[in-house]
């Protein structure tokens, strides 16, 4: 795991140039311009205001990288352009908000759904774990459960192998 605090487009780029990433998970905000129907991602600039990062320069920083998932957890939006211009790029999975949710509720989410990961689930099966997770969950809203949503070529992509002595789950 490696944190990049206060990243920017350029150290984004330049760890997923040179480096060997699997899962990339973007804490921030994404916004949709309904004027030029495009997404973007929100960075902070070097005055504190902000910066748009537009679909093709997403798509030129994330796709073709050996990435398999991407996911935007943040304020919402993400949805509207970015997560589908990445997945129709060929990126194979990602994970992003509808709408907005309690912090409490994508931390949660988040949490169960990489832990599902690691125990050789399935893309699909590990939101269905996380979803069931933050609708059991008494800090959140009622609905935040159905709020992330997976983009995935192959929902039955596994990311790990199946610890030993895990059975499989029934659908």
């Amino acid at each position: 795991v490696e944190v990049l605090p206060r990243a920017t487009p350029s150290s984004i780029h330049a760890r997923l140039s040179t480096g060997s990433f699997t899962i990339v998970h973007f804490i921030g905000h994404g916004v949709f311009n309904e004027k030029t129907q495009e997404g973007s991602l929100v960075f902070e600039d070097a005055r504190g205001g902000e910066y748009l990062l537009g679909e093709r320069s997403v798509r030129e920083i994330f796709c073709q990288r050996g990435v398999t998932l991407v996911f935007l957890n943040g304020r919402a939006d993400f949805n509207k352009g970015v997560a589908q211009s990445l997945v129709a790029h060929g990126l194979p999975a990602l994970v992003a908000n509808q709408y907005s949710v309690l912090d409490s509720s994508a931390t949660s989410f988040a949490q169960h759904f990489y832990w599902a990961l690691a125990q050789g689930m399935t893309v699909g099966q590990a939101a269905r774990e996380a979803r069931i997770a933050v609708n059991y969950s008494l800090q959140g809203e009622m609905i935040d459960w159905a709020v992330p949503v997976v983009y995935a070529r192959d929902p039955n992509m596994t990311l790990s192998i199946r610890p030993h002595g895990l059975t499989e789950l029934a659908p």
